[in-house]
């Protein structure tokens, strides 16, 4: 029997990893490097995730995001990393989003 050798990568090395397919699977949509963030948290059991969130400027279809995030745990498993990744996307306020100035 072969054991895998586990190896937990760093939140900047997923985001290294993750920003080739992002930029592919996301151009049509703005992809925005720059406003793209990971966090590596917890799950509700308890287990190391990582929470990816992608800045686009416009709705990503869910098919896209689907298929990105299984190239992102394919990628992430060849480097020896088996944690989870939850993809989202996060898109700039419209000027009905922001929160309206509260008058004194």
């Amino acid at each position: 029997m072969v054991l895998a050798k586990l190896k937990y990568l760093t939140e900047n090395e997923v985001l290294d990893i993750s920003a080739p397919i992002l930029q592919a699977a996301f151009k049509d949509y703005g992809f925005d490097l720059a406003r793209t963030t990971v966090e590596e948290t917890e799950d509700h059991y308890g287990d190391s995730i990582f929470r990816l969130e992608a800045g686009v400027v416009s709705v990503v279809p869910a098919r896209a995001l689907i298929d990105a995030m299984h190239y992102i745990h394919v990628a992430l498993r060849k480097r020896g990393d088996n944690r989870s990744v939850i993809l989202s996307t996060k898109r700039p306020l419209s000027d009905d989003d922001k929160p309206d100035e509260i008058e004194e």
